[in-house]
């Protein structure tokens, strides 16, 4: 997964680039498609997300191998949990403390901390009220806002691109235990690898920019977001709505609940799978889509909760689970 999961995403966005273009479009009869303005700059703008930057793969003075955990205690104030720039095989369950743990298992670039003090975070300051770290480490960056707190692998003096530091972070084990009962919004924000989801009670979860491929088991969620995602994602659980843009990727999500919340798949490349209970009652409006849009009869209702698929070139299906 290490090179090849990098040269394949590359040479992913290097194939839409060159398919895109109106004229292929038009030539197969997708005229209207061709020239939406919006649909082109989402395109554009996805490749602009993805921000891909070439870095050695080998830094001075190699690597060691590390086994670092941030700890910290997490009041009712936090309603935000983000993480931000992680890479590798990633684990996020409920804990049964008030404590939020990253631990990160794997290497590291031996001279990441040369300029550490100017990249890590002061988080003895905290803004945020009753936040007390219980285990600090400086391979975390740390960040506290009045609701919110971020938390990143600290990069050192070391680049990002979107598959980590390089390729070898890949082989990195990250473990991130959430405090007991925290139904906040979990951001998942430019990450990298493979991510499961195990038994969380969210209100909102969010994926933003990323090249990370996300299982979700047992979830509960209100409402689930997706912008600019490059890596599949399934979902298997309770989701109140959704919110696709600019997806690259397949989607799929099974919900033994019916959406409440009107949703949007929107500028998106990949397939969208859509399950829902046989109750499920949903008011599609379709639009300037090139792929297949099939909607299962039995959940259609002029009243039921607004779904508007716009400008969408995978297939998007939503079906009626009896």
């Amino acid at each position: 997964m290490k090179s090849l999961g990098k040269a394949a995403i590359i040479c992913t966005v290097i194939l839409f680039v060159f398919l895109i273009p109106g004229t292929i479009l038009t030539a197969i009869g997708i005229k209207e498609l061709a020239t939406n303005d919006d649909f082109g700059a989402a395109v554009q703008q996805f490749i602009d997300d993805l921000d891909i930057e070439e870095h050695q793969s080998i830094h001075v003075g190699g690597y060691t191998n590390v086994d670092e955990t941030f700890t910290v205690v997490v009041d009712d104030s936090v309603e935000t949990i983000k993480l931000n720039r992680i890479a590798g095989e990633i684990v996020v369950t409920e804990g049964d403390t008030d404590e939020l743990t990253v631990r990160y298992v794997g290497s590291y670039p031996a001279n990441a901390f040369d300029n550490i003090g100017v990249a890590y975070e002061d988080v003895s300051d905290s803004d945020v009220s009753g936040s007390d770290i219980v285990n600090d480490s400086p391979i975390f960056d740390c960040v506290f806002n009045e609701d919110s707190i971020e938390l990143a692998l600290n990069h050192g003096n070391n680049g990002w691109n979107i598959t980590g530091f390089n390729d070898n972070v890949w082989n990195g084990e990250i473990t991130v235990t959430l405090p007991a009962g925290y139904d906040g919004t979990l951001v998942i924000d430019e990450a990298a690898g493979e991510m499961k989801l195990r038994g969380l009670k969210l209100e909102g979860l969010e994926i933003i920019k990323n090249a990370v491929e996300i299982e979700a088991e047992a979830c509960s969620i209100m409402f689930f977001t997706a912008d600019a995602a490059a890596a599949n994602i399934e979902i298997e659980g309770a989701v109140g709505g959704v919110a696709l843009h600019n997806c690259m990727s397949n989607i799929e999500i099974k919900s033994a609940k019916p959406f409440a919340e009107p949703s949007v798949i929107k500028n998106c490349m990949g397939n969208v799978e859509i399950e829902l209970p046989a109750s499920a009652k949903l008011n599609p409006e379709i639009d300037n889509c090139l792929g297949n849009m099939r909607i299962a009869d039995s959940i259609r209702s002029d009243r039921g909760v607004d779904i508007s698929i716009e400008n969408c070139m995978g297939n998007v299906t939503v079906e009626a689970d009896d």
